[in-house]
């Protein structure tokens, strides 16, 4: 998880999601003994296309508003830092520390 963190770049105070993230993605793979944990445990095979690079940049929606007009932002831009499910990722804003779900 170290060389994960020291890849991505992000600080320290990050190490928990990295964490999670690795543990989640261990959990989709193959191991040693030639199973995969989370066919093991739930009997059904594991899809994995929904995973994508740690720190990939892409973007947050923002929620519709009455108020906004067609040329207002939509989105904005976000780096992938953990899974929260399938197919449901964290997201952190570039300039702040806040987390999204995507």
């Amino acid at each position: 998880t170290q060389v994960l963190l020291l890849e991505s770049g992000l600080e320290v105070k990050w190490w928990g999601h990295v964490f999670i993230t690795y543990l989640y993605i261990q959990n989709l793979l193959l191991n040693t003994y030639g199973v995969v944990p989370e066919e093991k445990w739930t009997g059904q095979y594991q899809n994995v296309s929904h995973l994508i690079p740690f720190r990939s940049t892409g973007f947050v929606h923002i929620p519709h508003q009455d108020s906004r007009s067609k040329l207002e932002l939509r989105g904005f831009k976000a780096r992938m830092v953990g899974y929260d499910g399938r197919g449901v990722y964290l997201m952190k804003d570039w300039e702040g520390d806040t987390v999204y779900q995507s």
